[in-house]
């Protein structure tokens, strides 16, 4: 029998400069995302075409983003367990994010539309503003499950070894190139039948599968959860998969381009096929989800490795971006105020893309801009409770001499 899964990671202790390095590529990757997510909104408010290549890059997104934070969130998970307890960090997911986005959810976004409404109400004034303000919502709340499931599998695996928990993991974690093939092959297949079967049922009206339980600016695709939770378990024990995944930089880049030429070049033929049923070409309902659940599959495998791949191998992205990539957590709740803003200003711009151009540039220049100053004043508090703390002590100090 292989070891366990806790006995097996980490395989080897990390140095201080490698456990550095992981940290700038995880904040970089998350930052890059980041950028991306709020391009991401901006299309979305926009209102594609079908056929547009800004709906390709919605449906792109929809495939591959929402796995790639969910990658980054196992990866930091992993990195976190290694060093502190189960309880600790489930603990530090409540009070860091959980709470955080409750307090936002519940009080703070309502006095946020209120207070916008009063400066821009022809924007923030209409109806249904909660939805798009929801911020990262059904992202936490789909992570703080994955977190605590996850963890259970762990505390059945420490304590109970050789039984389900601990023969799933052996099956699961790659032991050889022909082991880790052989993981790709069925987890794809499996991938792609999820989201055909979810698909199917979404073309028959049939919502057990979406997630309506809470306000949510990005729906989750097809493939929800279990995508999510293939990511986020290749995140968390990267270092198993990291030598059979992680290309060279350089050939990353010529697999990145390939990827994304590629899905841009068969969806938009996929499209006119639907839109404009090309003489001879009369799929039927199932082929068309088979197609989109195939094109879904090869989006979520071929983007996410060779950009993983480029954090993790390029230099430029294992340099320390310092305050720019540390902090994206306050991004992904006030992006949506300099996108809306941006998109209702620029109406006069007739092309829909360069309007959501112009719109995610607004978006991300202004979210950073709203980070610096809130760390420049979280400083400041800070600086301040040091010096009264000081005055206290020295106050003490001269009254006992």
């Amino acid at each position: 029998m292989l070891p366990s899964i806790l006995e097996r990671e980490p395989p080897l202790p990390l140095s201080v400069s490698e456990k550095t390095q992981r940290v700038h590529h995880l904040d970089n990757l998350r930052a890059f995302l980041t950028v991306v997510l709020i391009f991401h909104h901006a299309v979305f408010r926009v209102s594609p075409a079908q056929q547009d290549l800004l709906a390709i890059f919605h449906l792109i997104n929809r495939s591959a983003l929402w796995a790639l934070f969910f990658f980054v969130s196992g990866r930091a998970a992993g990195l976190s367990l290694s060093k502190h307890s189960d309880y600790n960090f489930f603990l530090s997911r409540l009070t860091k994010i959980a709470i955080p986005a409750w307090i936002y959810a519940n009080v703070l976004r309502s006095q946020l539309i209120a207070a916008l409404a009063v400066q821009w109400k022809e924007v923030f004034g209409m109806p249904g503003m909660s939805t798009p303000l929801s911020g990262p919502a059904a992202y936490i709340l789909i992570l703080l499950v994955i977190d605590a499931s996850y963890l259970l599998f762990r505390c059945f695996d420490r304590n109970y070894p050789g039984r389900l928990p601990d023969k799933i993991s052996n099956q699961l974690l790659p032991t050889s190139e022909r082991h880790y093939t052989r993981i790709v092959t069925l987890t794809l297949i499996t991938l792609a039948a999820w989201r055909f079967i979810h698909s199917s049922l979404n073309q028959l009206d049939f919502r057990i599968l979406h997630l309506h339980i809470i306000d949510t600016n990005d729906e989750p695709g097809a493939d929800a959860p279990l995508s999510y939770i293939v990511a986020y378990f290749f995140g968390a024990h990267f270092d198993r998969f990291k030598k059979y995944v992680i290309m060279d930089h350089r050939a990353a880049y010529i697999s990145l381009f390939i990827a994304i030429a590629s899905a841009y070049a068969t969806m938009w033929l996929y499209l006119s096929i639907i839109i404009w049923n090309f003489p001879g070409m009369r799929f039927r309902l199932t082929t068309h989800n088979f197609l989109f659940a195939f094109w879904d599959t090869y989006i979520f495998y071929t983007i996410p490795v060779p950009l993983i791949s480029i954090f993790c191998e390029a230099p430029w992205a294992n340099r320390n971006w310092g305050v720019l990539a540390k902090h994206t957590y306050i991004q992904s709740y006030i992006n949506m105020v300099p996108v809306l803003l941006a998109i209702s200003r620029l109406r006069w711009v007739e092309s829909r893309s360069l309007r959501a151009v112009l719109g995610g540039l607004v978006g991300v220049i202004a979210s950073w801009a709203i980070m610096l100053i809130f760390v420049a004043l979280r400083r400041v508090l800070i600086r301040v409770g040091r010096r009264h703390r000081l005055h206290r002590v020295l106050n003490k100090f001269r009254g006992l001499t």
